[in-house]
């Protein structure tokens, strides 16, 4: 009797997991394993192709480099992508990186594709700065680094601090140490803060080089702070300071401009302006996509992005 049980449980891991391993669809590079269901195996394609390229990139400014394999996930509904995070759930990220599990886990919600890379370019910054830094820098630091290297759409965070600077609704970053707000809309006011700041702190410590710098210093042990005196020559409370102003600066600009047909002229200027760069960049994508056919509340433990 017990040799026919032995019998059966050998038939069903025989028969099952070679049948729940055909179900997904798996790519492999030099440092990334892509999976996601079957149904879904497109959706690796523009992955795939940038990959590497993503990896060496970031690893230009934040070294040493992480050389270990990271799994990628690519989950296509809310409930799987859930179910896939260990430990604490978080429904609202786009993705979110385990660096302790080298893990990315990808939602791909339905006309979202074209979004996927740039997604995965937020994550791996997140994996790299994070392997390589002892410790664990500012959140604000960790989200807006991530957002300069994935080159995400700038336009719109903009809009975001620059209606926060006019009612005086900026976050101090030391409020953005350890993570972000818990609502939707402090969320995005924190990102947008982080996004733009960076971009900011890069130029006034000379460009990508000077930033490459701090992150070299961090990685050697000194804080955020000491790490930006050292190559500015300033404090970070004083660039804060001059960050805000320049914010500040939009606000009589905004205000004389309210309730005049001139401000409509201009919204609908900046408008069309956004729609411009957005389209270019979606006919971009499309087209890499068409030619690789040819050949297509936070966690401790993960980073993530809205």
């Amino acid at each position: 009797m017990s040799g026919l049980r032995a019998g059966v449980l050998l038939a069903l891991l025989l028969f099952t997991a070679p049948a729940a391993a055909a179900e997904w669809s798996v790519e492999v590079t030099s440092h990334f394993r892509f999976e996601t269901p079957r149904k879904n195996a497109r959706a690796l394609a523009p992955l795939v192709a940038v990959a590497e390229e993503v990896r060496t990139r970031h690893c230009a400014l934040i070294e040493p480099c992480f050389t270990q394999t990271i799994t990628v996930k690519v989950l296509p509904e809310s409930e799987s992508f859930r179910r896939a995070q260990p430990g604490s759930h978080i429904d609202w990220a786009a993705g979110i990186a385990y660096t302790e599990k080298d893990l990315i886990l990808l939602r791909l919600d339905d006309g979202q594709m074209l979004n996927l890379v740039e997604t995965f370019e937020h994550e791996v910054s997140h994996i790299a700065l994070l392997n390589a830094v002892p410790g664990r820098p500012p959140q604000w630091f960790i989200e807006g680094l991530a957002i300069l290297q994935a080159k995400q759409d700038l336009i719109s965070r903009f809009e975001a601090a620059a209606g926060a600077a006019l009612h005086g609704n900026l976050i101090a970053f030391s409020d953005l140490h350890r993570g972000f707000p818990g609502s939707a809309s402090g969320r995005r006011l924190a990102y947008a803060q982080s996004g733009l700041f960076l971009h900011f702190l890069q130029g006034r410590l000379g460009g990508p080089e000077g930033l490459r710098e701090v992150i070299t210093r961090m990685v050697d042990g000194a804080s955020i702070h000491a790490a930006v005196l050292a190559v500015s020559g300033r404090s970070l409370d004083d660039l804060e300071a001059d960050w805000r102003d320049t914010l500040a600066g939009v606000r009589p600009w905004i205000i004389s401009l309210r309730d005049s047909w001139w401000l409509w002229t201009g919204m609908a200027f900046l408008f069309l302006f956004a729609v411009f760069v957005k389209t270019r960049r979606i006919r971009r994508r499309k087209k890499q996509m068409v030619e690789e056919e040819s050949e297509w509340e936070y966690s401790d433990k993960g980073q993530t992005l809205h």
